[in-house]
């Protein structure tokens, strides 16, 4: 899952053009600052997690089993 997601969103990954837009361009950061946003916007760093059956994971406002 670790490499599928770095394949994706890491620095020579699919989506490298796509959010060097996203994160680089004018209208996106005022875009992004009017949502409440504060630059510099951040590359996306996923926090990878690996589920499995009868998994509970919990916040203090949701919570999820697999």
């Amino acid at each position: 899952m670790q490499r599928m997601t770095d394949l994706l969103f890491g620095e020579q990954g699919v989506f490298h053009i796509d959010l060097g837009g996203r994160l680089n361009s004018a209208g996106s950061q005022l875009v992004y600052q009017n949502r409440g946003g504060l630059l510099p916007r951040k590359h996306p760093t996923p926090d990878i997690t690996a589920l499995y059956d009868g998994l509970v994971m919990e916040t203090d406002n949701w919570n999820m089993t697999v």
